[in-house]
Order: structure tokens, then sequence, then C-alpha cells
């Protein structure tokens, strides 16, 4: 029988989000699969340690980025984090741990013998700041994505709590900070709050590790969260079908399924397409050419479209838009153009050629599917 001792804060933020996910990750033996949108979280992350350590003084030390990631994660990185200054969020905050490892313990939980369970984690950033009169303790979640949650979730009650018990008992305020955007979410526990939130917390974690350690199969709640999950196809759950809330959860299962379908077919017509024709040498149009990996029966249209952008990381577009304005060229540019930053030919080939400002043509390309009509088919219809 397998036996848990500890938890990571991200294995039970699984759990609380479906238990059947949670029991098979912990079952799973391959390796993990390479993720690219792990990658930039990993990068964005990291990066972000290194501003905050210089703007600190607390050590921080980053290595060999170029060999641990790919160039485009890297890139898209550099991207995300130009003229983000995230000191601007540490304003009468002291610093005082940059990747903090933090743990909460709950004694032995089917037997007295039985040795603690520790449910550990880690505070991207802690902090302390003095409100009133009152000292609280800062717990920053950075997010790689531009969008934050906005709701108290099981990842906000263990960062409260294990900073209330690591830090001498203090009320904590806890923050989620987009990297991706200037999304910030905050919320404030007070020591009375957390107190009531200790036996829940303890008690989700006894429940984890009941759970985790029996040989049933534990319950599944489908939803959003089916898209990244890898047991998507063989999940288990939704064979058992015996009961209305059973039906219903099938059927959610089902939409997140199909999601996770259309994605993968998108992804395949693209790269078809684009392996069989040099993007440079087509123009706008389509062809009826059955697609092999959908049976022959839908052909693609594919559009492309590309726009100039800069190239590399050595200038931060707020000074490129402050060039442009002084030069007149930026009446030149539609708003929608301002927001994505996409350059037209002309002013891109002026800032390459006269101020030495490197830039490049970025293509785009779209593909859609659309039936083909088989001689099979015609005989078909005709019967």
């Amino acid at each position: 029988m397998l036996k848990i001792n500890s938890a990571s804060k991200s294995r039970l933020r699984d759990y609380d989000t479906c238990p059947l996910m949670a029991y098979e990750k912990l079952r799973k033996t391959e390796p993990m699969k390479p993720n690219k949108n792990m990658d930039i979280g990993s990068l964005a992350h990291e990066l972000s340690y290194v501003q905050l350590s210089e703007f600190s003084g607390i050590p921080f030390e980053s290595r060999n980025i170029e060999e641990r990631f790919p160039i485009d994660v890297i890139d898209t990185v550099y991207e995300m984090l130009t003229d983000r200054d995230l000191s601007i969020y540490y304003k009468d905050i002291q610093i005082m741990g940059i990747e903090e490892s933090v743990s909460i313990n709950v004694p032995g939980i089917n037997a007295e013998n039985e040795p603690m369970f520790v449910l550990n984690g880690r505070f991207d950033i802690v902090s302390t700041a003095d409100i009133d009169d009152q000292r609280y303790i800062v717990v920053d979640d950075l997010k790689g994505g531009a969008a934050v949650k906005k709701d108290t979730d099981i990842e906000a009650i263990v960062y409260a709590i294990a900073a209330y018990e690591k830090y001498g008992g203090l009320p904590v305020i806890f923050r989620r900070i987009s990297l991706g955007s200037r999304m910030v979410h905050k919320e404030t526990f007070s020591v009375a709050r957390i107190k009531r939130l200790i036996p829940i917390l303890k008690f989700k974690m006894k429940e984890y590790k009941v759970n985790m350690e029996s040989e049933m199969i534990p319950e599944y709640i489908p939803g959003d969260h089916c898209v990244s999950c890898d047991n998507l196809e063989k999940c288990q759950g939704r064979k058992i079908v015996h009961s209305l809330q059973h039906k219903v959860k099938a059927a959610e299962w089902a939409k997140q399924y199909a999601k996770v379908k259309n994605k993968e077919v998108e992804a395949a017509v693209k790269e078809y397409m684009q392996n069989k024709f040099v993007v440079n040498s087509i123009s706008d149009g389509s062809t009826h050419e059955a697609l092999p990996f959908l049976n022959g029966k839908f052909g693609a249209s594919i559009n492309v479209s590309s726009t100039w952008q800069l190239k590399g990381r050595s200038f931060k577009k707020a000074d490129v838009l402050k060039l442009l304005a002084e030069t007149g060229d930026l009446e030149d540019l539609i708003a929608e153009d301002l927001v994505s930053f996409k350059l037209n030919e002309s002013i891109a080939k002026k800032l390459s050629e006269e101020y030495k400002i490197p830039t490049h043509e970025v293509y785009r390309t779209t593909v859609s599917l659309e039936p083909v009509n088989t001689m099979e088919d015609e005989d078909n219809d005709l019967k």
C-alpha cells in the first residue's frame, strides 16, 4: 500500500481541483512532457527574482539560462518583462526573502505512531509591511500569465497559514502579481481569520493523505482544468454514469475533451500547411487537397499575414514610441497597432536604416478547415 507522509502545495491544489487528477498524477511513472508554458513561467519567475534581488540586496543567483531554456522561451519572457519594474510593488514594503521554503505540519493521521505529515511550499517573495501601527507579513505569489485569480482558494489559505506559523503569528497580506500584465489581487488575513482556517486546512491535508493512499479511485470533478490534464482521454471517472450527477459530470468531461481535440486538429493542420508551403512564396489562397491525418475528408484554407516588430531586446518599446512621436511617424500607426506594437514596413525600415534599431517581419498563419466533396461522397449523395 502506498504511504504518503508529505505533499507539495501544488499537489494539494490539484486535489482541491479534482481528487482523481491528483490521484493519477501521484501514480504517474513516466517523465513529464516538455511544456513551453511551464518553461515560460519558470524563466519569468527566475528573472523576476534576479530583478528583485538587485532591488533588495537579498542574494539570488541565476545560472546558464541559455543552456536550460529554448531560445523562443527566452525571447517570449524577455518580451514579457521589458519595461516591467517590479520594485513598484515594494514601496514601503521590506523584502526579507526570495524563493523562501515553508512547511505546515500535521501529527500522525491514521495512527499515533505515524510520522508527521508535512505540506511543503515556497514563497516567491516574502516581505514585511507596517500599516497603522500593525506589522504584516506580505506573501507574493508571482504568476507567469496575464490574468490572476481573485478568489480565496486553497493556495491562498496555505500561504497565509504557513506565513502565520513561520513568522510569529502576525497577520498576513497575500498578493497574486501577474508578470504578463499589471493585474494584482490582494487579500488580508487577520489573525482571527487564520485561526479559523487552520483546522479546515489540516482536515483537508488529512483527507488528501487518506484518499491518495487508498486503492479506491476518488471522485472526479470535470472543468476547465481538464484541458491540461494528461489523463483526460483515459479519465476513469467518466465511465461511472449510474446517477444524474455522474451524467452531468460526463457531459462536462465530453465538453473539455472536445476542446482538446479541436486544438490538436488546429495544430496539426497548421503544421501540415506550413511544412507544405514556403511562407514567403504564397499569398492568401486556399487548397482543397485532402488532409491525410483527417482521412481525406477535409481540405484547408490558409491565410498568411505579416507585421513588422522590434528584433531582440536592446531597445525598450517606450523609448521607440517616444522617438516615433518626435519624428511624427507615430501618426501613421492606428490605435490598435500601438497597443500590440505592430509597425508598418516603412517605419520599420526607417528605424533599422536611420536609427540602427533592428526590426524584422513576423508572419502569422491562420488555417480553416473545409469539407472535401470526394467522388465517394457524390456517389452516396446520388443514392
